[in-house]
């Protein structure tokens, strides 16, 4: 394995299916460069009046190196083959980053998704706890001051 490059960063998008509001979500987790992440999320489908809650964190440089292993294992230099069979409904998820200046794109639902399963995974476990548990109790008052409105 090569040491990790500066310029490593990673961003994975995770979105729930179709779903009438407020029960969509949806959020963005982008890691590095560097020892810096931060987790965007969106309780409903993002637009005008939906609000965007946006959580940075650290990430420990073992935690990183972990990561960089995997996706040069995982993801590096492979041929993506989507699925394009038209199912629908179901969360999509897929990533994109940058290694030694190169961009790389993972599309959602692949043929290879059981690679990128352990990938993922590591990128959300880098989330931490406290802000996973803050998120979901967020989200939980955003479902319910919806349903209040109505």
């Amino acid at each position: 394995m090569e040491s990790r490059p500066k310029d490593f960063a990673i961003q994975y998008d995770w979105c729930a299916g179709s779903m009438p509001p407020p029960h969509h979500y949806e959020y963005t987790i982008r890691i590095g460069p560097g020892l810096q992440g931060e987790i965007v999320f969106y309780p409903d489908y993002p637009g005008l009046g939906t609000p965007e809650w946006t959580e940075p964190f650290g990430v420990g440089e073992e935690s990183l190196d972990a990561l960089y292993v995997l996706v040069e294992e995982q993801v590096l230099g492979r041929e993506w083959v989507k699925i394009e069979d038209g199912t629908v409904g179901g969360s999509l998820e897929w990533m994109s980053g940058t290694v030694d200046a190169q961009r790389f794109r993972v599309p959602s639902r692949v043929e290879e998704d059981e690679a990128l399963e352990p990938v993922y995974a590591a990128i959300k476990a880098l989330v931490p706890d406290a802000i996973w548990a803050k998120l979901r109790a967020q989200r939980e008052q955003y479902e319910r001051d919806y349903r209040e409105g109505d």
